[in-house]
């Protein structure tokens, strides 16, 4: 099958299943970012073969569980995060296979990068007061617009490389490619939710310029491990992580924007 056939095939597929699971309620939006966070999880502790891998990916789905718990219900577990966070350390001392610093901080990497970042996006449908999805939709649009943009201008008239040492196929003129076509997604995006207009500019920039950082750090992490893709659950587009990745890193940056 052609390859951007492919792409569009799980685009559309993959738009379909978040808009079915996050457009009603909280309750469906909590298990859809859970099934985000438990298979970014998975693609990430087996990419680097981590040695605890399954206490590992169970203790910060717990976490998650916690956060969301809080946030719908109101149930207050948040302590137990901190000893669940501390007892990655006492799994080292006492079941570590070496090297104690880099397992741990691996272990740290997924809580930060997967599991609060995905956190953020369920207080950032609720920011409001109530529950409204419509904030992260935004963002979406301006994400994945950019990176779609990229790709294609960049594979059509891409001659001049954005960071060779981390992502050899970025091309300057993609990226400006891909700020180009997102930003014309503004007028749409701007009527979406209760914020200003003045608003969603930021916003706008803000998923831009911290989307495209969190693609290349992803594609910083793939170098480092000799990987193409996170994953190859998603037909054209890879893992779950590569898919999300700018996702991760501007989603709590605009919750801590709004909540200014």
């Amino acid at each position: 099958m052609n390859e951007v056939l492919r792409r569009l095939i799980t685009a559309i597929l993959c738009i379909f299943y978040t808009l079915t699971l996050t457009w009603s309620n909280i309750y469906l939006a909590c298990f859809y970012y859970f099934s985000l966070v438990l298979i970014s999880l998975f693609e990430y502790h087996y990419q680097i073969d981590s040695t605890r891998k399954k206490i590992t990916i169970v203790l910060t789905t717990v976490i998650y569980i916690i956060c969301n718990l809080y946030i719908v219900t109101g149930v207050d577990f948040l302590s137990y995060i901190i000893p669940i966070i501390m007892s990655l350390f006492g799994i080292e001392l006492f079941f570590g296979e070496g090297k104690p610093m880099l397992n741990i901080g691996t272990d740290l990497i997924g809580i930060v990068w997967i599991c609060a970042p995905l956190t953020s996006c369920i207080l950032l449908s609720q920011i409001s007061g109530t529950y409204d999805p419509r904030i992260v939709y935004g963002i979406m649009i301006f994400v994945f617009v950019n990176d779609a943009g990229a790709y294609f201008v960049g594979k059509r008239f891409g001659k001049t490389k954005l960071f060779p040492s981390i992502s050899p196929n970025k091309t300057w003129e993609g990226t400006i490619g891909g700020v180009i076509i997102s930003l014309l997604c503004y007028p749409f995006v701007m009527e979406m939710g209760h914020i200003s207009r003045f608003d969603w500019c930021v916003i706008a920039g803000i998923s831009i310029i911290f989307g495209s950082i969190g693609d290349l750090i992803e594609s910083m992490f793939k170098r480092d491990l000799k990987i193409k893709d996170t994953g190859n659950i998603l037909p054209g587009h890879g893992g779950v992580n590569d898919r999300i990745d700018s996702l991760l890193f501007t989603v709590p940056l605009v919750y801590w924007y709004l909540t200014l």
